[in-house]
Order: C-alpha cells, then structure tokens, then sequence
C-alpha cells in the first residue's frame, strides 16, 4: 500500500491529490511509486481545482458535459494562460528580454510559452516598469 494514500486524512488539503496519485501507482515500477505519488500530489496541487475535478471525472470513465468538454478544450489550446506561477530561472529570462533585449511583453509570451499576463505580473513582481504600447522605457 501507499504511505501516502494511507494517511490522506492527515494531508490538510492534499487529500484530493493523495487519491488521484494513488491511482497512478500500478502504472509505474514498484520502486518509483512513492517518490511518483509525491511528484504528482505537488504538481496537482498547482493546478486549478476545476481541471483536477475534470480528470478525475475522465479518470472515472464518466462522461464530461458540454461546459467540461469547452473548458479541457481551452486548456489544451493554451495550457499555460492561468499558470501565473513562474521558476526564478523563468523570471530572470523573462526580465533579461524585456529589460536587455527590448522585447515587447507578447513576443515574450510567445518565445517563453506563457500567457501575456502572467510575463507582465512576472516582471511587475521583479519591480520592472512596464513600457507603454509602441513605447521604448
């Protein structure tokens, strides 16, 4: 059995994911299922609540809704929009090519596979001022 799974009343707010891990398990070899179960309980937590409860609908052969079918659509289009998260490395590439290579926040996006927004709340949180449109510094 699975630590994990055996104790999910104890993981305040992790119970969730605790389960959707522990669904994985028979599909990895026996001395990876631990340290798998623990990755995908801490990259689930990081994904809104709406696309996990889809996948564990997907994961229990239910059928998905019109609205479901739209929002899964929308994700795979552009997975990344509401990811507002960033890495440092992530955070310093983005500013070096604002700030040193002058590029604009879309172009950005695009080269660094993330939504508009989340480039520009990055760079604010870094205190880089932001250009106005067609505007240089």
């Amino acid at each position: 059995m699975s630590w994990l799974h055996d104790h999910q009343e104890q993981l305040d707010g992790y119970q969730l994911y605790a389960e959707i891990a522990y669904r994985f398990r028979p599909k990895v070899l026996p001395d990876d299922r631990d340290d798998i179960e623990v990755e995908i309980v801490l990259k689930l937590k990081a994904l809104p609540k709406r696309m996990v409860k889809t996948g564990l609908k997907i994961a229990d052969g239910e059928r998905l809704n019109n609205a479901d079918k739209l929002y899964l659509s929308r994700k795979r289009r552009n997975p990344t929009e509401n990811y507002h998260h960033t890495t440092e490395a992530e955070a310093e590439r983005i500013r070096r090519l604002y700030v040193e290579e002058g590029l604009s926040t879309p172009k950005i996006a695009r080269i660094t596979g993330r939504g508009n927004y989340t480039v520009q709340r990055c760079l604010k949180s870094q205190g880089v001022k932001l250009r106005r449109r067609g505007g240089k510094h």
